[in-house]
Parts: structure tokens; C-alpha cells; sequence
């Protein structure tokens, strides 16, 4: 009894995926040229706490209509460009504050710490 329910349970797990991917992907057909083929929900990154997305290395796509995690400028779904920056103004504005704050705190670490000894035989 407890193998079968479990079967079940793992049946009804996948479908609900499957379903998931085939919404996606009918989501997105609709321009022939660039399509949403399904590759970008391998790269779909998670939102972090307390950092916004473009300053952690996150890339958008607006075709797939995801955040990527993905190294290159297009996406490797649909090879439409990826966006790795805010379009709204507040948010352009919190992504600057947010790299000069880098900035600054690297530059505090550099002077820091204490120049590396050469010896000299």
C-alpha cells in the first residue's frame, strides 16, 4: 500500500512539472524568430535577500521572462540580449548607490591590510 501511494505521489509530482514547462514554453511561442525553447529554466536564478538582482551577477530576459544565471550577454534559450540592468528609475538609481558602496568598501579593505614582506636573498 505505502509503495503505491508513493508512486502515485511521484506521478503526480512530474505532471504538475510537465504542465509547468508546457505552459512556459506556449507562453512564449508567439514571434517565430526568438522563442522560448525550454534551455533557460536550467539558468533561472533565485531571488536573494537583502541584494537586488542586477547587482548579485543577475541577468533578465525578456523573451523567457526570467532572471538568469548565465555568464554571456544573450540568452541561451532564445538569443534575444539579456538585460543586466533596471529599466525604472528608482531602481537605476538604488543599483548606483548600491556600487559605489562596493566602491567604497573594497577601497577600505585595500588600506587596510598590511603590505605583503619581501624577503631578498
Amino acid at each position: 500500500m505505502q509503495k503505491f501511494q508513493n508512486m502515485v505521489l511521484i506521478k503526480a509530482e512530474f505532471q504538475t512539472q510537465r504542465s509547468n514547462l508546457n505552459i512556459k514554453l506556449s507562453k512564449v511561442s508567439e514571434d517565430p524568430k526568438m522563442t522560448c525553447k525550454g534551455i533557460c529554466i536550467r539558468h533561472k536564478a533565485k531571488k536573494l535577500v537583502g541584494t537586488g538582482r542586477y547587482s548579485s551577477g543577475q541577468k533578465r530576459c525578456q523573451i523567457c521572462e526570467l532572471f538568469l544565471r548565465w555568464e554571456g550577454l544573450w540568452c541561451p534559450c532564445c538569443g534575444y540580449r539579456l538585460r543586466t540592468r533596471p529599466r525604472n528609475l528608482k531602481y537605476k538609481a538604488k543599483l548606483r548607490a548600491r556600487k559605489k558602496i562596493d566602491q567604497y568598501r573594497l577601497s577600505l579593505q585595500q588600506q587596510q591590510e598590511p603590505p605583503i614582506p619581501v624577503h631578498k636573498k
